[in-house]
């Protein structure tokens, strides 16, 4: 981040690292109006991305989101990195963050990388359990797996961001930053539920 406000170009961070959210940091961006945009990517249809999903359309369909749980399983160098106590502990923080904002009530969530398993490799399996209470109190169970490729997973989201990036810094977009953190990462300064910052970026950069 130095190095980027040093050479006058904008800096996207994809780690849980705060560094978008950084008080400092994005005083010092924003006095030379240099984009920083973050923190930690938030993937095309990784985990965090569905079951944010999940809980927004439960959501919208009337149903009483009681408790949930997403539990990462992967076999690559980012989940190997993960396992280490502090950064499991960080990411799961943000993840369950990211998650609770889509409903508007309190609700019994956790989520996180559980695991590191090297035959997996490039490939995460995400464990989802959902229990909501439907009309007349009747019981809504979700309980479903998803598996991806990490890599490629993220390659979309990073491209997105990135020629976001390129739009704003030329031509300043009104809360270009607000809008792109938003949109691609778990744990932007602003938090929005996944369908309206998902609105907002397409109407802001297409």
């Amino acid at each position: 981040a130095d190095a980027s406000l040093d050479a006058g170009l904008p800096f996207i961070n994809a780690t849980p690292t705060k560094i978008a959210s950084n008080d400092v940091f994005s005083k010092k961006f924003g006095e030379k109006k240099i984009p920083l945009v973050g923190d930690d990517l938030l993937s095309q249809l990784g985990g965090t991305a569905l079951h944010k999903g999940i809980i927004d359309f439960l959501v919208e369909r009337g149903a009483l989101v009681r408790k949930s749980y997403q539990l990462d399983v992967g076999g690559n160098k980012d989940t190997q990195n993960t396992m280490a106590e502090r950064t499991k502990m960080a990411k799961r923080k943000i993840k369950t963050k990211s998650i609770a904002i889509e409903a508007p009530y309190n609700f019994e969530s956790v989520a996180g990388t559980t695991e590191y398993t090297d035959f997996l490799r490039d490939s995460r399996n995400s464990y989802y359990w959902v229990s909501s209470e439907g009309f007349l109190g009747s019981n809504i169970v979700i309980d479903m797996m998803l598996q991806t490729s990490d890599g490629a997973n993220a390659g979309n989201v990073v491209l997105d961001v990135v020629r976001a990036v390129y739009a704003h810094h030329n031509r300043k977009v009104k809360n270009g930053c607000e809008l792109i953190c938003g949109y691609g990462f778990k744990d932007p300064p602003v938090k929005y539920k996944i369908r309206d910052a998902y609105r907002n970026f397409i109407e802001a950069f297409t």
